[in-house]
This record gives structure tokens, sequence and C-alpha cells, in this order.
């Protein structure tokens, strides 16, 4: 008799993102003992693919494709709220209606539903009038591990260097980003500097001049070299604008900066990784209001020792970022279907 399998079907498009979670779903099904099939393709799934076999997707149309084809065992992965993002694109009322049936119908049907935040359970929770708890797993974004030689590097903590990596899309807020650490330069606190790593580097840096910031480096490194450039920073910005997507995201950026030793400065719109900072003490949550300004002044002044910030995040990477607790979490909610 024909043993069974487990499917995983990835999505090219961000697969660069999502590679380490890919990876997590990879080693828990493995760790079943099933044959596991790596795929990109959909076709495939449905071609090779038992009713009894399992299945791991990310996009909602693919467990109505799967569940039409008698394929009960389905596991999906939300990596965000694709209605209001296209919501947000579009606004087309009728290609939101669309997704939020495909939606609906993935949620109430999938055996085991992977999400990103408690955020957006309880988005789920309120927007289909249904308790989704029991069938639901947290599985946030992240892609790295902890750099402990990054939290050594010398004058980290004295000099305050503040770091944006990533890419310039509207939604990732650079602009107000600049506009945030043109107040945070005007404290004129000696050593304050701003440090861009993405690959549009003459438009950052035209951005950075138009908003007269004094003191700043432009860049760009691979992924692999990126910890050694973060290694020198001290704060990072992760501000977003408060909509219903960025409350239920947990960027990928959050889990950089933080395995470098990188004290986050962010906006509280991010609920998941705002419920997680509230226990912490080396996060700033951004707020518009002119507090956080003095929180940023404190923290730039304040003696900080390395092993205390290294010590806090280490306990968020023993759990929340934690490969091997999700591979054994999934794995045994993997081994229910």
């Amino acid at each position: 008799m024909e043993s069974r399998k487990i499917f995983i079907r990835r999505v090219a498009s961000n697969d660069v993102v999502t590679f380490n979670n890919f990876n997590i779903l990879k080693s828990a099904a493995e760790s079943l003992g099933l044959e596991v099939v790596d795929t990109f393709s959909i076709k495939e799934c449905l071609r090779y693919g038992k009713r009894d076999d399992i299945y791991i997707v990310t996009v909602v149309s693919d467990v109505v494709r799967l569940w039409s084809r008698g394929r009960k065992n389905i596991c999906c992965w939300y990596q965000g709220i694709i209605p209001e993002e296209s919501f947000m694109r579009n606004r087309s009322t009728l290609r939101f209606t669309v997704l939020s049936m495909y939606e609906r119908f993935a949620l109430n049907r999938c055996k085991l539903n992977l999400l990103v935040s408690d955020s957006m359970l309880k988005h789920y929770n309120t927007k289909y009038h249904r308790q989704y708890g029991k069938s639901s797993y947290i599985f946030p974004c992240f892609n790295t591990e902890v750099h402990e030689k990054a939290f050594m590097y010398p004058e980290k903590y004295v000099k305050n260097y503040f770091v944006y990596a990533g890419g310039l899309d509207v939604w990732q807020c650079f602009d107000h980003t600049l506009e945030v650490y043109k107040s945070i330069e005007a404290l004129e606190i000696p050593g304050t500097k701003l440090i861009v790593m993405t690959k549009n580097q003459d438009y950052a840096r035209d951005k950075i001049i138009e908003k007269g910031i004094q003191n700043y480096e432009v860049g760009f490194t691979t992924p692999d070299d990126l910890p050694n450039v973060l290694a020198k920073c001290k704060f990072g910005f992760v501000l977003r604008e408060d909509t219903p997507v960025n409350r239920v995201s947990t960027p990928t950026k959050l889990s950089t900066y933080l395995s470098c030793g990188i004290i986050p400065i962010y906006s509280e719109c991010v609920d998941g990784f705002n419920s997680l900072a509230s226990k912490m003490e080396f996060v700033i949550p951004w707020k518009e209001n002119g507090e956080s300004e003095i929180h940023v002044k404190s923290m730039m002044e304040r003696r900080i020792e390395a092993s205390d910030v290294l010590s806090e995040f280490n306990t968020v990477f023993d759990s929340y970022y934690s490969n091997d607790y999700h591979i054994v979490n999934i794995a045994s909610l993997l081994s229910k279907l």
C-alpha cells in the first residue's frame, strides 16, 4: 500500500521573504516520517496527490481547488489579509467581495490555519463572526537567527546610528521615516547618523537631501552581508500606516533588526509585535504625539550593556522567532491531520 505524502505548495513571488518559514514547514512535515513533496505547482499536487494526503498551501484559491477535488487534509498559511490588500491597491468592491468569499471558504474548510499574528486571528473572528482559535496556530514571518557578534560591535550602543533597511515602496513609509529621523537629528545629540540600505540608492539620497538631513550614509549590500552592516547600528525604523493590513502583519524587518541587536522604532499599529514588545525593555513604540522623541532621547543618552540587550532578544528568539519551536508545534498539529 502506497504511503501518505505531504505536499507543500510554495509561491515563487514571495519565496525570498518567506524562505525560512517554508523551510520550517518542510522540516515539520519531514519530522513526521512521511514523504514530502516540495513544489511550486498546484497542478503537481492535484496530479500526484491522493485523497488522504496532507496539503500545505498559502493561496486560498488552492484550497478551493483541492477541496473540490476531494482533498480534505488541508493546511493554509495566510501571510496577509489579501482582500483588504487588494482593496487598498484597486479600490474594487467586487474584487474585495470575491476574494473574501475565497478566504472565508478556506478558513472554514482547512483543518489547520496558520496565521501570522494574534491580530489576524481577531480580524478573521470579527470579519466572519466565527471563532477560528481551535483550528489556528500563530506562525509569524521571520527570516533569521541571532547574530551574537553583532551585539558586541565596538561602541554599538554608544554611537547613535539609526538604520532603515529595505525597499522604498509607499507602504513602507520611507518619507515618514525620514521625517521622524529629522526630528531626532534636531535633538543635536553627538554621534547621530542615519544609514539607509536599499537598492534604489539614488532615490533614497534625493529624498534625504530634500528633507535636509545632515549626517547620513546610503548603500546596498547582499542579505548575507547585511548583518555586518547592521552590527554598527543601534536603532532601526519599522514605521507603518495604521491600516487593517498593517495591524495584522509581522514585518520580517523586525526579526532582522532584533537578530543584530538593533532597538526597533516601530509603529504601534503593528499589533502582533506590539503585544510581544509590551513585555520588552529595548524597544520604542512610535507615537505621533511627541512622547516618542523623549523616549528616543532617553535611550540615546542611556548607558546600555550589550549583554542586557542580547539576553532580552534571545528570549524572543527562543520561541516567537524560533525555528525549532515552530517546527515542533506545527509537526504536532500536522500529525493530527
